[in-house]
């Protein structure tokens, strides 16, 4: 079956004009494919939505990828890309060859048949995610949309020359452009963190092996045993949160 991920790669190395898209393209192939089952990404989505902070006062968990990896999961884009009832979003993510704890991210996305990457990338150092999620812990606020302003805040992009130039042409020199590209690059990564934290979680999100690619799905929840069974139960925790449960490590508590 012909993944998001396959169509992207195929589309950028037959894709006139800037050399990063033979960069981009050439990732995406030789990166570690996860391919997210829908239900599972709802489970994702809904957690980020609904148990924001429980999300940001955990991505120091996330840990930093061993090589180039790719997500690509069945959701219309956060930016307004896409849509539909076939809509896919994806994202790369190459951990920085030289800058420690450094990610860069490329959005990707099909728009109506047609596979499109962001012309902006987007950039996490997962230095400054552990320190400000030790702070969401101890001093933030549990509003869920200061809690995203914040995550948001940590997350910086820039539009490679060769792109901007390249969308110059495009759109006739709309200078409004690259301020898109900027939309683009950064708006999936919320969800990005969410999944990798996800994939990280005790009851999260589990993964097979099919076709060259990684499954990922959402297995049923499980209560948990003994004390911290009992402990959730009088505490009622809210399902689809993430839970700390350790110095490094945590427990997605779904329904």
């Amino acid at each position: 079956m012909e993944t998001l991920g396959d169509k992207v790669s195929a589309a950028a190395f037959g894709a006139l004009g800037a050399p990063e898209h033979l960069q981009i393209a050439g990732l995406i192939r030789n990166a570690t494919a996860h391919v997210i089952e829908r239900d599972a990404a709802e489970a994702v989505l809904d957690a980020l939505e609904n148990h924001t902070w429980s999300v940001e006062s955990n991505l120091d968990l996330i840990p930093v990828p061993s090589g180039a990896s790719w997500f690509e999961w069945p959701l219309p884009t956060r930016s307004g890309r896409g849509g539909g009832d076939t809509a896919k979003t994806g994202c790369l993510v190459v951990p920085h060859p030289e800058v420690e704890n450094l990610l860069t991210i490329v959005t990707a996305w099909e728009a109506q048949g047609l596979p499109m990457h962001a012309y902006g990338i987007a950039l996490v150092d997962l230095g400054e995610i552990e320190f400000a999620a030790i702070a969401a812990r101890r001093f933030y606020s549990k509003i869920r949309e200061e809690s995203l302003t914040r995550i948001m805040s940590r997350v910086s992009a820039f539009v490679p020359e060769a792109f901007r130039d390249e969308m110059l042409i495009l759109t006739d020199g709309d200078e409004t452009s690259s301020e898109a590209a900027m939309r683009d690059a950064t708006a999936e990564v919320p969800f990005l963190l969410t999944l990798m934290l996800a994939l990280n979680a005790n009851g999260g999100l589990k993964v097979e092996e099919a076709d060259g690619k990684l499954r990922t799905f959402l297995p049923p929840a499980r209560r948990r045993e003994g004390v911290r069974g009992i402990v959730d139960g009088i505490l009622k925790r809210p399902p689809g949160c993430f839970l700390r449960t350790g110095e490094r490590e945590a427990t997605w508590m779904r329904a």
